[in-house]
């Protein structure tokens, strides 16, 4: 079970999750805001949650752009982004966007913490 965990590289597993998880945002981001469109009456409400969105993609980047520095806080900070959205997704409206974003989440979650020995500096 060792060699099968070394030879897994959990650095660009974790990375494409995080950018996978990314662009997901974004198309939800974009839907959202061409939503505004339909319901004017709450336009200004969707436009919040849009920016929220895209302050998500912003976060997934970030963690996707440093976890390769195998720093410690970024690992922690990592955790914290998928943890926060995982919560996030059970305590709105449950649907099946929800459900797919929390699989991706906790799927990236399983790989960082499975691969914690590589995406983190040996002190």
């Amino acid at each position: 079970m060792q060699t099968i965990s070394k030879s897994i590289n959990y650095l660009e597993i974790v990375r494409g999750g995080f950018f996978f998880n990314a662009v997901i945002w974004i198309i939800l981001g974009i839907y959202t805001i061409l939503r505004t469109a339909r319901k004017p009456n709450q336009s200004i409400m969707m436009l919040v949650i849009a920016i929220l969105m895209f302050g998500n993609v912003g976060a997934f980047i970030f963690c996707g752009l440093t976890i390769g520095k195998k720093s410690r806080i970024i690992f922690l900070v990592s955790i914290l982004v998928l943890a926060v959205n995982i919560i996030l997704s059970v305590t709105d409206e449950f649907g099946l966007l929800d459900l797919l974003t929390m699989l991706v989440d906790l799927v990236i979650l399983g790989f960082l913490l499975a691969g914690r020995k590589q995406l983190i500096r040996k002190v």
